[in-house]
């Protein structure tokens, strides 16, 4: 058996199978006479990219320029080659690629839509690079000859800030990835894309191992493998780091890294001298650790490096004992001035390597944080409470949801432990920003303990949304990013102060809890709680945040006047506290509320919230909901192919974010069906109608509303068609 062999039964169990039939050898020799035929301009795939050029091709893909054409989008089209096509190896290779992409939501990390197929042949839709990959920025950032190289001078060098801005991005990427167990293994120039809006992005994860997986199989690119890995040893962060470094020196430099030899050891040849600027120096000395041939001593992931970098960027120049100090390494080189100096290194080393352990044992405390959130007595209470409930499918949804919290509390441990090391071990940030950022945290964990705690209660009601209500839990990304920390409030200093506003907090997260399982009145007396204590206390921010809540509640309990004031009120004391966020939030609840009996003022709405969702750097959950009003708006003013295009983009959203079988996505399933209906396009609403029928046969009881609805609708369109006995036969089913 081949190592390509080995590897692909050793993923057997973690891959989707693409194609139980895949095994088969006659059917494989079938599928490749289907693809024989080359991706041309002008194809349609699956009935819906349509394939315009072609701007790349590797060893296993070809990759082309297409157009979404239900979404009305660019993308970029990711196919295997034909003679790779009915390989179930280089398939599973594919779903992994969209596994990983879709793990990770950060903007120096390519996103990767959708896995399709057409003719056979498998393909992934991902974002549209327009600018080109790094490999174009290195070529024409390179210098002609070696004599036309300088040291580079951030004071002179006009360039300088666009390498340092490349360089973060680069480290960014990658450090998402690490940050929750992933390794690249094929970092390199030509899979770091240029987007249209200058960001630069990680792409190509088909060689990418998550968590404990193995694998036999290296892959990747000759050139910037790692020593260990091209000695045969597995690929892991640090290799990865290894491949890091290289482009950094790379970007910063504008030269690729050159080798000293001595005897059996290989080191980075260093570029700059004593005399440099010392951020070049820092920039210099992190490349020289991330490209050391022991991978020990390479900083553990990119997350390290990226608060190298960033701390390297800050650094202060050498003041009278520095430049002293390296006038005295000259001396140093006789043995009576070396042997005291040791003996001072020695000390210095001592205590610095007691305060690094000392302050990694203060961040290692993630762990016992989350300890009682959901293991044990928590997570039996929520089981039994399903099995309570009587639901047919609470075993199911008892085991997605067990899943997905989780994972969640896995991805929280690494985000303090990163928060934390960055203040206590790597120094990159300040003690206030930490302070910023596990406040942020502790909500989230709040939400989570919270959402535990009301689904020991759940009915047959709440088990149906409890996935749902799981998927809303943060992703964590405005806990780490300046932009987000932004829209969080400061807390008072006041012990007393600070924890009133806390427990008003708390209300409404508990409030936004019951409201996610269904449960609206409950929900709604919490919220009405919240905004008192929050009026107590002064607090306009907590007062619009409760608002917002409660008019979600009012408008799912068919009281649109009163949620549509609550929301406007919200909205109002949202602006003045600055919460971007809750505007957001507001604005679309009352374009919605507003759609039925003024469309034209909805439509207003709906504008201000796509401002607030672009001025603090959008949501997906907020504009999902919003894309849902803006589909609502356009059916009401009859336009209703407009209304099924708009629909689309909010089921893409909700899909991305909750998976395809989710019932939030049934939901807007089912507003696409009646507006292809009015539109008149009865075969699509008819296979949406399936489509419809399939999440809800997985989620819904056979006795809820929205389920039956579809029966109804299913009768109308066959009517229309004049296949009238099949019409009886789902109206019969609908009464």
């Amino acid at each position: 058996m081949d190592a390509k062999s080995r590897d692909a039964d050793a993923e057997g169990d973690s891959a989707e199978r693409w194609d139980a039939r895949d095994e088969t050898e006659p059917l494989a020799q079938a599928v490749v006479r289907r693809v024989s035929a080359a991706i041309a301009p002008g194809d349609v795939l699956a009935g819906r990219y349509e394939v315009h050029q072609l701007i790349g091709r590797g060893g296993a893909g070809e990759v082309f320029k297409a157009t979404d054409r239900e979404l009305g989008e660019r993308v970029a089209l990711k196919a295997l080659r034909s003679e790779l096509a009915a390989d179930h190896r280089w398939r599973r290779r594919l779903v992994r690629e969209l596994r990983v992409a879709r793990a990770i939501r950060h903007p120096n990390v390519c996103r990767v839509f959708e896995l399709g197929a057409d003719g056979g042949r498998p393909f992934i839709t991902m974002e549209l690079a327009t600018g080109g990959t790094l490999r174009d920025v290195l070529l024409s950032r390179a210098a002609t000859d070696a004599d036309s190289w300088t040291m580079p001078d951030p004071s002179r060098d006009a360039g300088w800030p666009g390498r340092l801005a490349d360089a973060r991005a680069v480290c960014a990427g990658l450090a998402s990835l690490h940050a929750v167990g992933i390794t690249h293994r094929d970092v390199t120039p030509q899979n770091v894309l240029r987007m249209d809006d200058g960001r630069l992005v990680l792409s190509d994860f088909g060689l990418a191992l998550a968590g404990r997986e193995t694998t036999t199989f290296q892959g990747g690119t000759p050139a910037y493998m790692a020593p260990e890995v091209l000695a045969g040893a597995n690929a892991d962060q640090r290799a990865d780091v290894w491949q890091l470094g290289l482009l950094l020196h790379h970007l910063l430099f504008a030269r690729a890294a050159e080798w000293d030899r001595r005897g059996t050891q290989i080191s980075l040849r260093r570029l700059v001298s004593s005399d440099v600027s010392v951020v070049v120096d820092e920039l210099a000395a992190l490349c020289a650790a991330c490209l050391s041939h022991d991978p020990t001593v390479r900083p553990a992931s990119a997350v390290e490096v990226a608060g190298r970098l960033a701390a390297a960027e800050i650094a202060k120049p050498r003041g009278f004992f520095a430049k002293t100090f390296l006038r005295a390494r000259r001396a140093a080189r006789r043995p009576e001035v070396r042997l005291a100096l040791v003996a001072l290194v020695v000390t210095g080393v001592g205590v610095e390597i007691g305060h690094a352990a000392t302050s990694q044992r203060l961040c290692q405390g993630g762990a016992a944080k989350v300890s009682g959130v959901w293991a044990g007595s928590a997570r039996a209470a929520v089981k039994a409470a399903f099995v309570r409930s009587g639901s047919s499918r609470a075993t199911d949804v008892f085991a997605t949801v067990d899943r997905m919290i989780d994972d969640h509390l896995r991805r929280w441990v690494g985000a303090y432990t990163d928060a934390c090391e960055a203040t206590h071990v790597r120094g990159e940030q300040s003690a206030e920003v930490l302070d910023l950022r596990i406040a942020c945290l502790n909500d989230d964990l709040d939400a989570t303990r919270t959402l535990a705690r009301v689904l020991t209660d759940a009915d047959a009601t709440m088990v149906d949304h409890a996935a749902e209500a799981a998927s809303t839990l943060d992703d964590f990304s405005r806990c780490a990013t300046v932009r987000g920390l932004r829209e969080l409030p400061t807390l008072p200093r006041d012990p007393m102060a600070r924890q009133a506003v806390e427990a008003q907090r708390h209300e409404v997260i508990e409030a936004e809890a019951l409201r996610a399982v269904n449960q609206f009145s409950k929900s709604l007396v919490i919220a009405d709680r919240a905004i008192k204590d929050a009026e107590t206390i002064a607090d306009g921010r907590g007062v619009a945040q409760a608002l917002a809540v409660k008019g979600g509640d009012l408008c799912q309990l068919g009281l649109i006047a009163q949620a549509e004031s609550t929301e406007k009120r919200a909205l109002m004391l949202a602006e003045e506290a600055g919460d971007q966020r809750t505007m957001a939030v507001a604005a679309a609840a009352i374009a919605f509320d507003l759609a039925f009996s003024n469309p034209r003022e909805a439509e207003t709405w709906a504008t201000f919230s796509e401002a607030d969702l672009r001025h603090f750097g959008g949501d997906p959950q907020i504009e999902s909901w919003l894309q849902n009003s803006i589909a609502f708006i356009r059916y009401q003013e009859g336009r209703f192919d407009e209304a099924a295009t708009v629909a689309r983009k909010s089921i893409a959203l909700k899909a991305l974010r909750l998976g395809p079988q989710s019932l939030d996505v049934g939901i807007s399933v089912g507003g696409l069906v009646t507006s292809l209906m009015s539109a008149g396009k009865f075969d699509e609403a008819l296979a949406e109608s399936d489509r419809l029928l399939s999440i809800f046969e997985r989620v819904l009881d056979p006795n809820d509303h929205f389920y039956l609805s579809v029966f109804s609708d299913r009768g109308k369109i066959l009517i229309a068609k004049g296949r009238f006995a099949e019409a009886r036969a789902w109206l019969d089913r609908a009464l």
